[in-house]
């Protein structure tokens, strides 16, 4: 068993989205993660639970590597140790056979490169949670299709963004769609209505009379 793991900083960017609490429960569930024996937690929101699947998919890349370093380290034991180099100045050739293996491996992980920096937390999130609703893009053209519409409706924007792909894990959406003005906007904008209006009103009324009442063409 591992006694040490590796937290990447890009991964903890996360955290600027999570309340102190959730940043705490987020923490507990990585323990638990690396230590199966420890008490789990009871009660856990959906938003730490998808922000965890992320640090979680790291997690099992890196024991995967270790897992590799490990074996390899095995075998060579049992066959004397380290393989001899037969010519050390003779260039290494290379291995077509783990080139094979890397490239599907590679076909089954999906490329975020195109993901600008500001977006790639966020955007992590919403793959995470469609991983979780069992609705995965299929396609590498379906998923940049996907974050161009994010773009444009965020309005090139990196915290609308974060905002509409929270809106919609709330509301169990299966799609990104722009944010709605809320009430206290709408309410905001009636009241600097009826102002203008009122105002409007006290300049006719303080007007000299002309011959014609308020309101009269």
């Amino acid at each position: 068993m591992r006694k040490s793991f590796i937290l990447h900083i890009d991964s903890l960017g996360i955290l600027e989205e999570l309340t102190d609490e959730q940043a705490g429960q987020l923490f507990k569930l990585i323990a638990e993660y690396h230590n199966p024996n420890k008490t789990k937690q009871t009660q856990i929101t959906q938003l730490v639970n998808l922000a965890f699947y992320s640090f979680k998919s790291q997690f099992e890349r890196d024991l995967q590597k270790y897992d590799n370093v490990v074996n390899r380290n095995r075998n060579n034991g049992k066959n004397g140790g380290r393989p001899k180099k037969e010519n050390p100045e003779e260039p290494k050739k290379p291995d077509n056979k783990n080139n094979n293996k890397n490239n599907n491996d590679n076909k089954n992980n999906i490329d975020l490169s195109f993901v600008d920096f500001e977006y790639l937390n966020c955007f992590e999130l919403w793959l995470e949670y469609k991983k979780n609703k069992n609705q995965k893009y299929k396609t590498q053209k379906s998923l940049e299709i996907c974050y161009k519409n994010l773009l444009t409706i965020s309005n090139n924007d990196p915290d609308v963004a974060r905002q509409i792909i929270e809106n919609s894990i709330a509301n169990n959406y299966s799609g990104l769609f722009p944010l709605k003005q809320n009430n206290n906007q709408q309410i905001g904008k009636a009241q600097n209505f009826i102002q203008l209006y009122n105002q409007i009103q006290d300049d006719y009324a303080n007007k000299p009379v002309t011959g014609k009442k308020f309101g009269e063409l």
